[in-house]
């Protein structure tokens, strides 16, 4: 609740949905006659700076998301975004925009868009995806012998490079890669946000 009239600016300290909390939250509301339009100059989640629109009829929604990532830090945005408490540093940008138009409680379901992402100079210190990875894949030779502790050691990589598509609360991913000193992995498949179940087609190849 902004506590706005129409047409005027409102400022929120913050604002909560689940687990996520949007803070600094600046809006402008406009309230006509058949509902409501919000013009979303800042909404900072998670890190993430976004902009967009948010139309409200009744039950429907009508929204129009953009983010405005530039050279943000992965050390604040995964653990937020992430359940799993990842660890993952360095920088990263974001760039695409996200659709929905449906009833507020399937909104989410609704979810269109596109996203690309790029992150640079990081290391993966604690990730249970990571981990699972390892665990399946023999990885001693790109190692010198010596499997990765995430905990410790960690995995370095020099760029990132992820392009999703979101169809109906699914995000696809035809092109994923991550790219380090040693190492080479790419990986296609799709989360469903719903069971936020994982299904990807991994490949590796070391640098030797």
């Amino acid at each position: 609740d902004l506590g706005v009239q129409a047409g005027q600016a409102g400022r929120a300290e913050q604002f909560a949905f689940g687990r996520f909390r949007i803070a600094p939250l600046t809006a402008t509301a406009d309230l006509g006659g058949s509902g409501t339009s919000v013009l979303i100059e800042l909404a900072r989640l998670c890190g993430m700076d976004i902009i967009g629109r948010v139309g409200i009829q009744g039950s429907q929604l009508d929204v129009y998301l953009v983010p405005v990532v530039d050279g943000a830090s992965l050390d604040r945005t995964m653990p937020c975004m992430t359940s799993e408490s990842s660890l993952i540093g360095g920088t990263f940008h974001l760039n695409g925009e996200l659709y929905a138009s449906g009833s507020t409680d399937a909104v989410a379901s609704a979810l269109k868009g596109w996203l690309t992402a790029t992150a640079e100079n990081g290391v993966i210190r604690r990730s249970i995806f990571f981990a699972r990875v390892l665990s399946l894949l023999n990885l001693t030779e790109i190692y010198r012998g010596h499997f990765p502790d995430l905990r410790t050691q960690g995995i370095e990589f020099q760029r990132s490079v992820a392009r999703a598509e979101i169809r109906d609360g699914n995000i696809l991913l035809p092109e994923w890669s991550l790219v380090g000193p040693t190492f080479w992995m790419g990986s296609r498949g799709e989360i469903d946000l719903a069971t936020q179940q994982i299904d990807f087609t991994i490949m590796v190849s070391p640098f030797r």
